[in-house]
């Protein structure tokens, strides 16, 4: 069996809207967010985990080198977990009422088959990524795996697993409204089962978001 360990982030300055201007990938950990990650990494040492796997974004590779000095462990990094990408026109640009406009059209489009805004990530093109985000965690030889991503991409993780090639754009849309993450919550999906009731070669999901690390 392969157990993979989702883990987002720490809160970063886009989470809070800290800084004047749109930086993506680019945004850091808050204070707070180092300290969620200082207590998801005292965790981590109690995990069966035999390596990490991080999106490059800096709020997630930060988070993920708090863990790796916690326990020891190497991080692999993956651009295949990466955050719902963003426009390139978006970087740099300040948050004006016409900006939160235009990022509010690029949000609604991951809800929408087919539809695409500019270079931004659309729902096929995240399916897509998760596909082969799954399948890169199954190749990989070791049995435990902790990844550091972000709560947008691991909804599409999850949806994936739990409805396969039936999973659509409205799925999406509603995980995004009933499914909360906090920033360091621990989503954890399996691959085989040792219940004879369930299809080995499937993914399942065992946890949501566990954050009682946070307190």
């Amino acid at each position: 069996m392969k157990t993979v360990y989702l883990v987002r982030h720490g809160e970063s300055t886009e989470n809070v809207r800290s800084t004047p201007v749109f930086v993506g990938g680019a945004a850091e950990l808050t204070d707070l967010g180092r300290e969620q990650a200082r207590r998801i990494a005292e965790r981590a040492q109690r995990l069966p985990i035999e390596t990490i796997v991080a999106s490059p974004y800096v709020r997630a590779r930060d988070t993920a080198a708090v863990i790796a000095e916690s326990t020891g462990l190497g991080i692999v990094e993956s651009e295949l977990f990466i955050e719902h990408k963003a426009p390139t026109s978006f970087i740099g640009r300040e948050w004006s009422d016409e900006f939160r406009a235009d990022f509010k059209k690029w949000q609604n489009v991951a809800y929408v088959e087919g539809e695409k805004y500019e270079d931004g990530d659309n729902f096929e093109t995240m399916r897509d990524r998760a596909s082969r985000a799954l399948d890169f965690l199954l190749e990989r030889k070791e049995e435990n795996i902790l990844v550091v991503t972000h709560g947008m991409f691991t909804r599409v993780m999850v949806g994936l697993v739990m409805l396969q090639e039936a999973f659509l754009p409205e799925d999406l849309k509603k995980l995004e409204h009933t499914l909360i993450t906090r920033n360091t919550g621990i989503t954890v999906i399996r691959h085989g089962s040792d219940d004879s009731r369930k299809n080995a070669n499937d993914w399942h999901m065992l946890t949501w978001n566990d954050h009682a690390h946070l307190g």
